[in-house]
């Protein structure tokens, strides 16, 4: 177990830079610039009210949100919140490989990323989509049942992965719409956050034109119809990234 760890520890290492780009300008926010005072010849007494004014707790408050706001310290709260699920999806997708030749654990880990944020946004529960965004894949690839995500993870994970495993029977689109249908805002921000990663200039940037084209046309409809449906998804996400890239 402890081995496993170390690897999948290591793995992140190499392969977070793909996830790094959307949690950044998702985090991201200026910090604000307070002007400097010169110094008054008044009173002590008018001094000391003023010193009062700024105390001296919220430089260090600043420092603690820019630390929550790193990537690094992002995964490595995931890596000791979420050890289990993360070991877990880890050995169910050894051997798998994603659409650019990357292990494909790191595309869960890299949604989960998101969805740890876009979850403390939108103020839903947290935990529940972090761990379903984890595992979010391992029923529809055939490596798990919805039986034994409900009996390591409960009902709630369990009915999430459920709603995010597709249909081989429904189009894309259905599926999407299916999700919507189920009104669940933690399987929504899910695949919203599944999205993002699916359609990140670093991972197109890998395949050829023509797959480019193919999946913009397959995920760009999808986005808007979460969009729609959930319309916080797109102040809470491409907001930000808009600010990032200008």
């Amino acid at each position: 177990m402890a081995r496993r760890k170390k690897k999948t520890e290591e793995s992140i290492e190499e392969n977070l830079e793909q996830s790094q780009d959307a949690v950044l300008s998702v985090e991201k926010e200026e910090p604000k610039e307070e002007p400097k005072e010169e110094p008054k010849e008044e009173p002590k007494e008018e001094s000391k009210e003023e010193s009062k004014e700024e105390p001296k707790e919220e430089p260090k408050e600043e420092q603690k949100k820019s630390a929550r706001k790193n990537p690094e310290t992002i995964k490595n709260e995931l890596m000791e919140e979420y050890a289990d699920a993360i070991e877990w999806m880890t050995t169910l997708h050894e051997g798998d490989v994603d659409k650019i030749g990357v292990p494909y654990w790191t595309h869960p880990m890299a949604v989960a990323i998101r969805v740890k944020s876009l979850a403390k946004q939108a103020g839903v529960n947290v935990k529940l989509a972090v761990v379903s965004a984890l595992l979010h894949d391992v029923v529809e690839d055939g490596h798990a049942s919805i039986k034994e995500v409900e009996a390591r993870y409960g009902k709630d994970v369990a009915k999430v992965v459920g709603i995010l495993t597709r249909d081989p029977k429904l189009s894309y689109m259905e599926y999407i719409k299916e999700i919507v249908a189920s009104a669940s805002k933690s399987a929504m921000i899910v695949k919203y956050a599944d999205l993002l990663h699916n359609t990140s200039p670093r991972r197109l940037a890998n395949l050829s034109t023509q797959d480019r084209a193919r999946l913009t046309k397959k995920y760009e409809p999808a986005k808007r119809i979460l969009e729609n449906a959930f319309p916080l998804l797109k102040s809470l996400v491409l907001k930000p990234l808009k600010r990032k890239q200008s």
